[in-house]
This record gives C-alpha cells, sequence and structure tokens, in this order.
C-alpha cells in the first residue's frame, strides 16, 4: 500500500522505540551503582502517620463531629478548625433560622437568669422584653425563646440546688489537653488542645462542683442525649477539675425539650 503512494517514503523510529531502551539502560545503571538503596528510602513511610494529620487544637463541637461521622482530615487541617465562623452583619442577607440559632437563643437566654432570684412567667417575660429593648437579641429571635420552658427548668431539683451553691459561674471557656487516643484509636501518645465553653458549673458549700449543660435537641428518649454527649461533658469535667483542682460531683445534661434532668 505505500509503495503505491507518489513520492519519497522516510521511516522513522517512534518514541516508544527509544523509551523501552533507555529505561532498560537506566535500571542497569542504578542496579550496578546500588541505587536501589535510595529507592527504599524514598519509599519509607512513617510508621505513625496519623500523628502528621492530627491537629494540634480543635473545639469540642468538632470532636463531637468527629467521633459521630469519623475523621476527615481535610476538614480537620483547614482554617475553620477552632475558628468561629462570624458572618458581619452588614453581609447577612435575610436569615433561616435553624435548630441550632433557636439553641444559641435559648442559651442567650438562660446566661442571663439571676439564679439566686425567684421567677415567674411574668418575670420571664419581662426579661425577655429587657433584652429586646437592649437589642441583644430582635423581636424575631425572642419568639424562639420558650418562658414556659424555661420556668419549668427553674423549679426544676438541679435548677434549686444550684441556687444554694456559693459561686456560680455560667458560659465559661476553657482550654484543656486531652489524649488524642480518645478520638483516635490509631494514635500514640499525642495530645490536642481542646477549647470549649461550658454552659454552667456551680460550687457548693463543700467546694465540689455542680457540671449543668443545657440542651434543646428534639429527642425522644434521654438515652440519645447521654450517647451524643458524654464524651462531649467528660472533657468539660476534666477541664474544671484541673483548673479549680476540686471534684464534680454531679455531671447534669438539662433537656429543655424533655423538660428533665439527666446525670451523666
Amino acid at each position: 500500500f505505500l509503495n503505491s503512494l507518489p513520492g519519497n517514503k522516510i521511516m522513522l523510529k517512534g518514541n516508544h522505540d527509544y523509551w523501552w531502551t533507555t529505561v532498560t539502560s537506566m535500571k542497569r545503571y542504578l542496579k550496578e551503582n546500588n541505587f536501589e538503596k535510595y529507592e527504599k528510602e524514598f519509599k519509607w513511610k512513617y510508621s505513625n502517620e496519623i500523628a502528621t494529620q492530627i491537629p494540634i487544637k480543635s473545639t469540642v463541637s468538632k470532636i463531637k463531629e468527629m467521633q459521630k461521622e469519623g475523621i476527615d482530615f481535610e476538614l480537620l487541617n483547614s482554617k475553620e478548625i477552632g475558628i468561629a465562623n462570624i458572618t458581619p452583619s452588614f453581609m447577612e442577607k435575610e436569615e433561616v433560622v435553624t435548630a441550632s440559632k433557636k439553641g444559641t437563643i435559648m442559651h442567650l437566654f438562660l446566661q442571663k437568669i439571676n439564679f439566686k432570684e425567684d421567677y415567674n412567667l411574668e418575670k420571664l417575660e419581662n426579661l425577655r422584653e429587657k433584652l429586646v429593648y437592649k437589642k441583644i437579641i430582635s423581636e424575631e429571635e425572642s419568639k424562639f425563646i420558650n418562658i414556659s420552658k424555661i420556668e419549668k427548668f427553674l423549679k426544676s431539683p438541679i435548677a434549686q440546688e444550684i441556687k444554694k451553691c456559693i459561686k456560680i459561674e455560667k458560659e465559661k471557656a476553657f482550654c484543656t489537653k486531652i489524649k488524642a487516643k480518645e478520638i483516635f484509636e490509631e494514635s500514640q501518645d499525642e495530645e490536642i488542645l481542646v477549647q470549649g465553653i461550658i454552659d454552667l458549673y456551680a460550687i457548693d458549700e463543700k467546694n465540689s462542683i455542680i457540671l449543668l449543660d443545657y440542651k434543646t435537641d428534639f429527642v425522644e428518649k434521654e438515652q440519645e442525649l447521654v450517647i451524643k454527649y458524654k464524651n462531649q461533658l467528660k472533657i468539660y469535667k476534666e477541664a474544671l477539675e484541673n483548673a479549680l483542682d476540686l471534684k464534680v460531683r454531679k455531671t447534669c445534661i438539662y433537656s429543655l425539650y424533655l423538660n428533665k434532668e439527666i446525670y451523666i
């Protein structure tokens, strides 16, 4: 066929013909000059590779997600870890109030409660109006504060016990170290610096601590909250005991949805 075509014919070797001979020669050269040892070194892997991926700092909330959903190292080591995602008000568009946002509003209201005072529905309503007047919350946000549930909480045994304590602290930030093994089974002796905020702790007359965490989750059974938050409360407990050199006597979740105190 080629001979039947007009013109001169020139045959050339393709690159792949040269490539095979070059590779063969290169492999022979590397072997003869003891380059194989370098190949092994280039292929070496650190036996504790997970230690290079574990974040040195995280938040309690992020740890809870890791334990629930598994480990996403790309997310863990992103710039968002440990930093609040706050959008300036001038950049905000029409906001959809999520369940998380509603929970934040309830937490804010509870932060303003003075446990040494007696509250009824009228007094709680006045406090809600005061927060709107001071522009701490908006009129729309105030609608998500369930006054009747907060009144029930304030009448609960745990709230009455806190009322008698000599010191009550709310929304206290903390930083503590935990063993990475508590989250990553494959890790060895690494530690993670964890930061978080404790809803409330109180110190009684015997110098022991009552630790309280509010939850607004929609759940059917209290055991759901225990499973979901027991590790979070464990970190809070250890952080308090290490910082104050006191023992936590009670660790309690108060479910505002179930109107129930749950001891861990």
